[in-house]
């Protein structure tokens, strides 16, 4: 050790303390012995080599410390622009498309190019569109993806309508659901908490996995292609109708698909056709149907592939058709419902239809019949589950309560099969028949015409309730029939009983033609016509 000034030893390199503390030391032992004035510091005088080469280790020191913070400080900083550009800027809209976009590149669009259904640039453009739509406001849920998947499919048919003897259909679907949960999977990993950005995303993640349960449920269905050949044909060509009603030996559920096809409004036709009311309503085009037995259930169900078609599109396609010929199928078209209830005293419920109906005017049909509307409109939401697919048994039921003032759920009933009509009205338009079991009497359900829909629904019903009981006496069910075919019934109501009375087992093997030529009268017990009061036309 050597001493400078006064004796004082200044540490050596080798002290075995830090150079910041070596340089501290020094530093309170120069003040301390005077070599500097109080409250000086080595700072205020110059510096020898060694004073030097510790300060400036001291410095080193200290900058790398300081260049660190200002880097995890930067890091900060960018996170929290991002986070803010996410959840209030145009940032949002690029980053919740490219999450979006992305797994559903990953997952959804590569199966579907993986199985042929569809190209990349194809599949890629719809994905895009679909997303577009999406950051656009556009309402999206299950029945959205199931439509962006039927235009990809290409054959004018729903993704989840699988054909008989298409078994590589059922692996798709399968493929397709295990695609959809994962894209959903990777959604949820994706989500940004705390922004508007993840509450789109989270959404679009219940989406998926809704569209997944649907397309697993249809996966296990077998189309049983030998269902049709069980069809009922009700020969009233001597009045101008003719009826072919399919299904009717099994008991079924109904199942629907969407298809995103929508006819074009014809301009001018609502005027020319007369009906009542004359609205451009969106209606369901029935493009195909089958019935499929559920693998895993062993239940029956009527699928339908459904998509859209505006009123005067229905009024177009009713031409004349020519009644010495017996129809053959013919292209797709509207399907209408039809609800011939049983009231708690065992009767089936006829109503009159009132002059001022805009079809088969004063003539008598089932207790309910109508249309399904696919769009909302003012007073009316539109006839949809909760997962935006069309919902004919919800539209059954509230045409039930606005024509007849009858409260009824889904639940309540019963679908009897399929029909199609070829009358003046109406040229091979297809019908859904259903039943309820009611827990009224006849003379009840016609006192509660008078809460019916004064502007939605009582126009068309006219002041005649028939209730017809075709077990009250022996042979009946026969006199029943003969008088459906040669009364004043619309075909609707004439398929709809002999739906039920062929799922309830009686034999309607009768031969329709004759019967229309000899009138048969229905008297007191079988028939009873109960009046109907409507406060409000």
């Amino acid at each position: 050790m050597t001493r400078v000034d006064g004796g004082a030893r200044r540490p050596s390199d080798g002290a075995g303390q830090s150079d910041m503390r070596r340089l501290t030391v020094w530093n309170a032992a120069a003040v301390r012995n005077r070599w500097l004035p109080p409250r000086a510091s080595l700072w205020d005088y110059p510096l020898d080599r060694f004073q030097t080469v510790i300060i400036f280790k001291a410095i080193s020191a200290g900058s790398t410390w300081n260049l660190t913070n200002a880097a995890l400080a930067v890091v900060a900083s960018l996170i929290g622009v991002i986070v803010f550009v996410a959840s209030t800027g145009p940032g949002s809209r690029f980053l919740v498309s490219r999450v979006l976009a992305g797994a559903r590149r990953r997952t959804v669009v590569k199966v579907l190019v993986t199985h042929g259904v569809s190209t990349r640039r194809a599949a890629l453009s719809a994905a895009r569109k679909m997303t577009t739509d999406l950051l656009d406001g556009q309402p999206h849920d299950a029945n959205a993806e199931l439509e962006w998947l039927a235009d990809l499919r290409g054959d004018g048919l729903p993704m989840a309508f699988v054909a008989a003897g298409d078994p590589s259909r059922r692996v798709l679907l399968n493929f397709l659901a295990d695609s959809y949960e994962v894209m959903a999977g990777t959604w949820r990993s994706r989500l940004i908490f705390g922004t508007r950005a993840s509450d789109l995303v989270a959404s679009m993640a219940a989406v998926a996995e809704r569209t997944s349960s649907i397309l697993r449920e249809h996966a296990s269905n077998a189309s049983l292609e030998h269902a049709r050949k069980d069809a009922v044909e009700i020969d009233l060509r001597a009045r101008g109708h003719f009826a072919r009603v399919m299904y009717t030996t099994r008991n079924i559920e109904l199942s629907v698909s969407p298809h995103s096809l929508c006819l074009k409004p014809i301009d001018g036709r609502l005027r020319k056709g007369g009906a009542q009311p004359q609205f451009e309503g969106i209606l369901p085009l029935l493009l195909d149907e089958q019935l499929e037995l559920d693998e895993k259930s062993g239940r029956h169900r009527l699928h339908l592939a459904i998509a859209k078609m505006p009123y005067s599109q229905l009024l177009n396609r009713n031409t004349k058709w020519d009644p010495t010929q017996i129809p053959a199928s013919s292209r797709d078209h509207a399907i209408s419902l039809a609800l011939l209830p049983v009231s708690a005293d065992g009767c089936i419920l006829f109503v009159r239809r009132s002059e001022q109906a805009g079809s088969y005017p004063g003539m008598i049909g089932p207790l309910v019949t109508g249309n399904a509307e696919l769009r909302d409109r003012r007073g009316l939401r539109a006839d949809r589950d909760p997962e935006g697919i069309p919902d004919l048994l919800s539209a059954i039921c509230r045409e039930a309560r606005e024509e007849v003032g009858l409260q009824l759920d889904p639940g309540d009933l019963r679908v009897l099969g399929l029909a199609r009509i070829w009358s003046p009205e109406d040229t091979a338009i297809w019908c859904l028949i259903t039943t309820a079991a009611l827990r009224i009497s006849a003379a009840e359900v016609a006192s509660r015409a008078r809460y019916a829909d004064h502007v939605e629904g009582a126009w068309e019903v006219g002041s005649e309730l028939f209730a017809v009981d075709p077990w009250r006496t022996q042979n009946a069910d026969v006199d029943v029939l003969k008088w459906a075919a040669s009364a004043d019934l619309v075909p609707q109501a004439v398929a709809s009983l002999a739906a039920l009375m062929r799922k309830s087992g009686t034999d309607i093997a009768i031969d329709w033609a004759t019967a229309t030529q000899s009138a048969t009268n229905l008297t007191a017990p079988v028939l009873q016509t109960i009046p109907l009061r409507h406060p409000f036309r």
